[in-house]
């Protein structure tokens, strides 16, 4: 998988909003890109980790944390959509969001399959079978409000989505001599369309039938 830098999609936007700087026509770009991904869990990325002997903490309702970076790279997961421990389905019947500060105390007496994300890189889920020995996972992933390229499957894919959320953001913009709500408009309509039409392609599955085993389950933030 390659990656393509974000002004890419500023040169398919600028011709419609000129005299527009590019330094502007980038940032909501890259705003429409993280709108996007996050709206509809577009990027994936799925793996598998190995659980060592005495790696489950007992203590603190048989949790485990895995440090995701070396799968996610610069990417910061959004939701995790399917979860298997050892071959079989873990369902989480809770979910916990982001926070700086332990929610430890108030969950280590309740046995209940749940995971926390602690931080970027980090995942921690609950109520692990002391026995486990490898976790698989799927998650879905959006860039960095820092990032310069993206994955080049967005552009190949979503290119005319993330141009008509680019031109909507920029052409409402008031008093500007780019300023056009018309057009505008129109643009909000057709993003809209494609939203809808990248969640219907993540719920239903690539193959398209539908994936009755798909667990969803958000992770709140930016």
């Amino acid at each position: 998988m390659g990656t393509i830098a974000i002004t890419e999609f500023k040169n398919l936007v600028a011709p419609d909003v000129l005299p527009c700087p590019d330094p502007i026509v980038n940032r909501e770009c890259l705003t429409v890109i993280l709108d996007f991904c996050k709206k509809t869990n577009i990027l994936q990325r799925d793996f598998q980790i190995a659980i060592e002997d005495d790696e489950i903490d007992a203590d603190m309702q048989n949790s485990l944390e895995f440090d995701i970076s070396e799968y996610a790279n610069d990417l910061r997961p959004v939701t995790v959509l399917e979860i298997m421990v050892d071959g079989a389905s873990y369902v989480p019947v809770a979910r916990n969001i982001r926070n700086t500060h332990s929610h430890f105390d108030g969950k280590k007496d309740e046995r209940v399959k749940h995971f926390w994300i602690p931080n970027n890189h980090s995942i921690r889920m609950f109520d692990m079978p002391s026995n486990a020995t490898a976790v698989w996972m799927n998650i879905s992933v959006k860039p960095l409000r820092s990032a310069t390229v993206v994955d080049e499957e967005l552009f190949e894919d979503w290119s005319e989505a993330i141009v008509a959320g680019t031109k909507h953001k920029l052409m409402a913009m008031p008093g500007k001599e780019w300023s056009d709500g018309g057009s505008s408009e129109y643009n909000r309509r057709v993003y809209r369309k494609y939203l809808s039409q990248a969640k219907q392609i993540i719920e239903r599955g690539r193959s398209g039938v539908y994936q009755e085993s798909v667990k969803w389950k958000s992770f709140i933030g930016d």
